[in-house]
């Protein structure tokens, strides 16, 4: 196992500047699935090595398991064991990073080329590249706005510059970190609210990093898919807000790969 950081245990006096380890017993391959959702536990700043999950950041009325409760219904709409199944189902199979695989090719060459101010090598043109996604989205059964929202998306993260990135020189093909970094997070807070057991929140969460680790080399290009990632789910409804957000979680992220006390410094995501 891994030596854990000798970091104060929690809570304690600094919430938010650190990570809070609570000193659980736990392997290598357990740290890095809940590992997968570190970044949205920075933000509730929340214990980084138990499933129990107590945000301590944000206020709330109840007891921990009702204000998990609270949170599984607002931001996912469960109520229930099945329901977070079916959630956690649909995130391990890919929520949001299928329709971005399907349109990315399209929407770089055109994002590429308004961004640079060269003429486009596709002889189509934008209006063409919609209107064949809503084409096939229709013969495949899917809603063809949302396909051309995706498409219109990513051709504005592009061509706006509006991501800062974390080093790489293009957009991913995929973001299923995105994704999968989620599934920790829905997994703690069914556990927390006693809809599921731990023994299940941990299957569940093992099933992500199973994924993640067949997806990803390293922690650093897990962080690039989440970042395009959420960013695309962001323009996706609101392109305005992107470029504030992008340099708020680059910099979230960039402190998970480099503060000694972060879960991200303490195992590789590859054993």
């Amino acid at each position: 196992m891994t030596a854990r950081p000798e970091v104060t245990l929690w809570p304690n006096g600094d919430r938010k500047s650190d990570f809070h380890w609570t000193g659980a017993s736990i392997t290598d391959n357990q740290l890095r699935a809940l590992s997968l959702g570190a970044y949205v536990g920075r933000t509730c700043s929340h214990a980084v090595d138990t499933v129990w999950r107590e945000c301590t950041r944000h206020g709330g009325e109840g007891t921990t398991a009702q204000q998990a409760a609270a949170d599984l219904r607002k931001s996912w709409s469960v109520e229930d064991a099945v329901e977070l199944r079916r959630t956690v189902g649909r995130l391990l199979d890919g929520m949001h990073s299928p329709l971005y695989e399907v349109v990315f090719p399209l929407a770089e060459p055109l994002g590429i080329a308004k961004r640079d101010g060269k003429a486009m090598d596709s002889p189509l043109t934008l209006e063409e590249h919609r209107r064949f996604i809503a084409v096939r989205a229709r013969l495949v059964g899917e809603d063809p706005g949302r396909a051309i929202e995706a498409h219109e998306a990513i051709y504005r993260l592009i061509a706006m510059k509006l991501l800062g990135r974390l080093g790489a020189v293009s957009l991913p093909p995929h973001v299923r970190a995105w994704d999968l970094a989620r599934v920790p997070v829905v997994a703690r807070m069914g556990f927390t609210a006693g809809l599921i057991d731990e023994g299940e929140a941990w299957q569940l969460m093992g099933a992500a990093l199973r994924s993640a680790q067949a997806e990803y080399p390293d922690w650093e290009t897990f962080a690039d898919g989440l970042l395009t990632g959420r960013a695309f789910w962001l323009a996706m409804s609101d392109v305005t807000e992107v470029e504030a957000e992008d340099t708020r979680v680059a910099a979230e992220l960039h402190y998970l790969l480099e503060a000694d006390t972060s879960p991200w410094r303490r195992v590789s995501l590859q054993p």
